[in-house]
Order: C-alpha cells, then structure tokens, then sequence
C-alpha cells in the first residue's frame, strides 16, 4: 500500500490518479504521462516519524515529552531524530530581541539589578513563604512533617 502511495501520479489533462506509464489510462484522454513523477517519490515511512519528531521540537514540547512519545531511551536518539529547520532557528533568535526589556538609565551591576525586572516595573517579587514551607524548604505533607 505504500508502495502504491508513493508511485501514484496525477494526469495533467484529465486529473485521474493512476500507476506510472506512458499514456493516461482513460481512454478519452490518452495524454503522455512519461516525465511525470509522484510528488511523493522516494518518500519512507519512515520520514514521517523523523518529520513528526522535528515538529513537536519546533513546537516548544519538552524533550522528556518529546522522548516518551517517540520511545526513545536517550537523549542521543532524540537528537538523531529532531531536526530543526533553519527557519525555526531565526525565529527563535528573533524572539530573543522581541523580549528584551526596557532598562532604567543608570542602574548597578549586581544580580537584583539585571535581573529582577519584574520588581522596576512595580510588579512585587514573589515572597518565598508562598513557595515553601514556613520551617522548610519543602511544602509539609504528611511523611515531610515526620
């Protein structure tokens, strides 16, 4: 069957898809059909999954999401299979100078100051009682507590 697929061509006069040949196999059209090729020719099925793994890269997916639906063991095998284009690779540069912000004139060199954006713009900073414990590094449930 994909064999098939893959070798089907399309008469330019009468439309009807049909195995290679010389002529069109319909009798009231009998056009030449020598230098047409499939627009699938030399396509494996196995492409398809190279192409499906390369889309769900350029989509953002995590690798482990990545490797879980692909069934890959490694990272290697992950690598082997996402190839992404040049054009998801420009778009991705560009986004990096979409996203930078909007610095005050004179600022210090220390960490706070080129990092903590979000607390220029008025926007208060995450406290980190809200993201831990009260005692601990770690939320409490019920074998942390003990």
């Amino acid at each position: 069957a994909w064999r098939k697929m893959t070798q089907l061509i399309q008469c330019p006069a009468c439309g009807e898809a049909q195995n290679p040949g010389d002529t069109c196999r319909n009798k009231e059209c009998g056009s030449s059909l020598k230098d047409i090729k499939s627009p699938l020719a030399g396509l494996r099925f196995h492409d398809l999954r190279h192409h499906a793994i390369t889309e769900l890269a350029e989509s953002q997916a995590s690798d482990s999401t990545i490797m879980a639906l692909a069934g890959h063991v490694s990272r290697k095998m992950l690598e082997h299979y996402s190839h992404v284009r040049q054009e998801a690779k420009r778009d991705a540069v560009n986004g990096l100078s979409a996203k930078v912000p909007r610095r005050p004139a004179k600022r210090g060199y220390d960490t706070n100051h080129d990092t903590n954006h979000a607390c220029a713009d008025g926007v208060p900073a995450q406290v980190i009682e809200n993201m831990v414990g009260t005692r601990r590094l770690e939320l409490l449930t019920s074998t942390v507590s003990r």
